[in-house]
């Protein structure tokens, strides 16, 4: 395999990853039924689901590892399994390495065996993770976080346009995660590549993806950005109002269609929600009731509401 690609025969609008029809089965058991989802160029997208919700095999699949029952998975626009893999790099479950070596020296025999980089690439691939500096140290040394690293630096080395991780911060320390989170925005806003990540930590993939897809069962419940799957399914907006009456505010409230409170909020604030009321007829009311509005402070939805709605397992 060439240790780089060749130019990306896509054209523009094409998606990084196109999946369609995906279904796996192991026996009587379907672990994945008929995926679809869409990743475009540049997106962070999370994968998100229960533990056994069928992640894993999904990604197993997208990469070809193991058999499809049915479905076609193109990446950039290309379908043949062969020809994909000068596209993507990837880490499927934990990255595991010879404890005795060094990290260069782990790089240099999983690059032999794939058959794929130079010297000069994975010196490259090893500055782009931040290890450098500890690349010719003995991997039974490195913290968790900087085995991760290290396992992105082997999925680097082909210069991929596409990440595909599973679980890149599972286990790590808030350091590690944090490590790994600005590691993969570098990799995104500065380097341009596509990143797809599974995981069941909501927390995380708030923080780091502009989108997701959530797995349910083998099926996908919902899929699009963050905030505006958040805003579907509540239907309602949330805000935090700063007045200088709460009570007469309350009274107010009470008697106002499409506004409800919900109890304090930040700041001697209170939080309120909104439906089909904009917040500037509400302030409008207020202040025709007499009341001084020092604040109406829209709030976030959280991403775990949406992903209980739309999951049947419990939050691990």
């Amino acid at each position: 395999m060439p240790s780089h690609n060749p130019p990306n025969p896509a054209a523009e609008g094409t998606p990084a990853l196109e999946v369609t029809g995906l279904t796996r089965r192991f026996g009587a058991r379907t672990a994945v039924n008929d995926l679809h989802l869409r990743v475009e160029p540049g997106d962070l997208y999370g994968f998100l689901g229960p533990n056994g919700a069928g992640k894993t095999t999904a990604m197993r699949c997208i990469l070809s590892l193991i058999r499809r029952d049915a479905g076609e998975v193109r990446i950039f626009g290309e379908s043949d399994p062969v020809r994909q893999r000068a596209w993507v790099g990837a880490i499927v479950e934990a990255p595991r390495f010879h404890e005795w070596m060094t990290g260069r020296a782990n790089l240099a025999l999983a690059c032999a065996y794939a058959g794929q980089g130079t010297a000069a690439d994975r010196t490259e691939a090893l500055q782009r993770v931040g290890l450098a500096d500890r690349a010719d140290d003995r991997v039974r040394t490195y913290s968790h976080g900087m085995r991760q690293r290290l396992g992105i630096a082997r999925a680097l080395v082909g210069r991929p346009k596409l990440l595909l991780l599973d679980e890149p911060t599972n286990g790590l320390d808030p350091r590690g995660m944090r490590e790994v989170r600005d590691l993969l925005h570098m990799l995104v806003r500065r380097d341009g590549l596509t990143v797809f990540l599974s995981s069941h930590l909501l927390a995380e993939i708030e923080l780091l993806c502009n989108r997701v897809g959530i797995l349910d069962q083998g099926q996908l419940s919902a899929e699009g950005e963050v905030a505006t799957l958040v805003r579907d399914l509540a239907g309602d907006e949330l805000i935090e109002l700063g007045v200088d009456d709460a009570a007469k505010a309350r009274a107010v409230l009470a008697d106002l269609a499409g506004a409800e409170f919900l109890g304090d909020g930040a700041a001697g604030r209170m939080r309120v929600s909104l439906r089909g009321l904009l917040p500037s007829d509400l302030n409008a009311q207020l202040v025709a009731a007499g009341l001084a509005v020092s604040a109406i402070v829209p709030q976030d939805r959280r991403l775990e509401e949406l992903y209980l709605a739309r999951t049947q397992q419990e939050v691990r």
